[in-house]
């Protein structure tokens, strides 16, 4: 099963220490935006990755516990081709973890 754009995890897991999901997005990145947000909620450190439809590596970061990430990426300044994306969030020492994680479109 796959998802498509906006994304909303709230109090998400990583049960064994990993999540991972994909979501279909096919928006035109000339007409709307696009806003990703990461949270970490738990107390380990974990990195996070979002796979375009294309196998290449879309966004990644490395977050602490309790530290967040947001990037707003304004219409006509990226690139974000049509077809399946996945992502994956994945705790430093494999103990579960929680997070948000929320991708939407914005004017």
């Amino acid at each position: 099963m796959y998802h498509r754009l906006p994304i909303n995890y709230v109090d998400g897991t990583t049960g064994n220490g990993e999540f991972h999901d994909t979501f279909y997005s096919n928006h035109s990145p000339d007409k709307l935006g696009i806003q990703y947000s990461v949270k970490n909620k738990g107390t380990q450190q974990f990195s996070w990755k979002m796979i375009d439809s294309d196998g290449k590596l879309w966004a990644q970061r490395t977050l602490a516990a309790g530290k967040a990430h947001t990037a707003i990426l304004e219409k006509g300044s990226y690139t974000m081709p049509e077809g399946m994306y996945s992502m994956s969030i994945i705790t430093i020492d494999g103990a579960e973890g929680m997070f948000d994680f929320v991708v939407k479109l914005v004017e």
